[in-house]
């Protein structure tokens, strides 16, 4: 616009010095373009609503419905296989002031949000049963004329990071004297500790009594392995004489030692292994075998208050956590779990792979997932079909669907917001689309 006033303040000088003629023709042009512009101005109102209208007449008359699937599709990273309801993750969608709402449920997550109680889990490699949120669209042709669906866009308006920590606690009877604290979030647990009491296995947890120990753990990533074998310990526990096994003492040719025979003379030495794989040497006085009763007394003596090789563990972790918001956050949550007090024996299976549809990303805004369709709806028809769609962390999204139908028109999904929860040890399982 400057630039055009800077040209006007050249020529009107030397209008002056043109023909009469020519000095018509300009001032003619001038006022031409002056009232081109105000008609601009004045028109565009209904200029607009009769494009408005045009397009309306173009558009199909169709209807879509968006949901969200509850069953485990074939493409599914179904994590734990046999996992309890309790750890079987679904979405949920839910309408509010216009808006669509797909959040995770899984009543793990719930009570995890509640401050407990939880209980641990015995899992090999995933705690949960879970898989992405799978869009189940439904559309309606009330039209007269043929509609060809050719592509999906997610129109993503934010994509961020949920980096609140998931905690859970992991059995794992191979891990003797402690037990697991994991973190399936995707943010850094802050200013950890546990006050806690251990118990027999087959004591139910009381939340209300006074603890005992105390363990202070700080901060962490991913997991932190607990060790509770001062409070066993504090509790009568004798790990020397869990650990020195059962001993077989030779006086006559032949002798057992757990279950295995041996020949032996008075004056051979025997090398026999306890169950730690430690040396025991016999045979220099008069040995007898150890009794399974006498074994048996034994290791209740060094069990201490327990009365099997397990013991449940009982108390409250505190910690704190960024919000989405980006705000500190402290919670509580009240958990019992069992751990073990000698090793068992050996075992693990290996995890599954995974493919998704659509994949979101993470700390974006403003920007478009396109994913190729091929839908033909005839007039009077009912077509459904599913996007799963996928993140690489735990996170929050905010979109609109469009699909995309019979050259460049689109059916326009309302304003979604959605959340979106991958548990952290899972992540490695997933691969791109084919």
């Amino acid at each position: 616009m400057q630039k055009l006033l800077k040209l006007i303040e050249q020529i009107v000088p030397l209008l002056a010095f043109y023909p009469h003629w020519a000095q018509f023709v300009f001032f003619v042009t001038f006022a031409l373009l002056l009232f081109s512009i105000f008609l601009f101005v004045v028109l565009y109102p209904s200029a607009a609503t009769k494009r408005n209208q045009i397009m309306k007449n173009r558009e199909l008359d169709l209807s879509l419905n968006l949901s969200v699937m509850t069953d485990y599709s074939e493409k599914a990273v179904s994590g734990y296989f046999d996992a309890m309801p309790s750890e079987t993750l679904n979405y949920e969608l839910a309408i509010s002031d216009k808006r669509l709402s797909i959040s995770p449920q899984m009543t793990y997550l719930q009570k995890l949000a509640e401050g407990g109680p939880v209980l641990g889990l015995d899992y090999w490699w995933s705690p949960f049963k879970w898989q992405f949120p799978n869009l189940d669209l439904k559309i309606v042709n009330n039209d007269k004329r043929t509609v060809y669906f050719t592509e999906a866009v997610f129109v993503i308006t934010e994509s961020s990071l949920d980096p609140w920590p998931i905690l859970l606690i992991h059995e794992n009877m191979y891990n003797v004297r402690h037990f697991y604290l994991v973190n399936e979030g995707w943010g850094e647990v802050l200013d950890c500790s546990i006050n806690f009491n251990v118990i027999s296995d087959d004591m139910p947890p009381d939340f209300n009594k006074q603890y005992k120990y105390k363990a202070v753990i700080g901060g962490f990533d991913e997991t932190f392995n607990v060790d509770v074998s001062d409070a066993l310990t504090g509790e009568g526990v004798d790990f020397s004489k869990l650990t020195e096994g059962r001993l077989a003492k030779a006086k006559y040719s032949e002798f057992r030692h757990v279950g295995t025979s041996y020949s032996a003379s008075e004056d051979e030495t025997v090398i026999l292994l306890d169950n730690t794989g430690k040396e025991i040497n016999v045979a220099e006085a008069e040995y007898y075998q150890e009794s399974e009763s006498e074994y048996e007394e034994k290791i209740l003596r060094a069990l201490g208050s327990f009365k099997t090789a397990r013991a449940r563990v009982v108390g409250e972790i505190t910690y704190s956590g960024r919000t989405t918001m980006k705000t500190s956050q402290i919670s509580k949550l009240k958990f019992s779990a069992l751990v073990s007090l000698v090793e068992p024996g050996p075992g693990a299976p290996a995890p599954p792979s995974y493919q998704y549809e659509a994949m979101f990303e993470i700390g974006r805004t403003n920007y478009e997932v396109r994913v190729p369709i091929s839908q033909v709806l005839q007039p009077g028809e009912t077509d459904r079909f599913n996007i799963l769609i996928g993140a690489p962390k735990s996170s929050h999204h905010a979109f609109k669907l469009k699909l995309i139908y019979n050259d460049g028109l689109a059916l326009i999904s309302p304003e979604t917001m959605m959340k979106i929860f991958l548990p952290r040890s899972q992540a490695h399982a997933m691969r791109p689309a084919d």
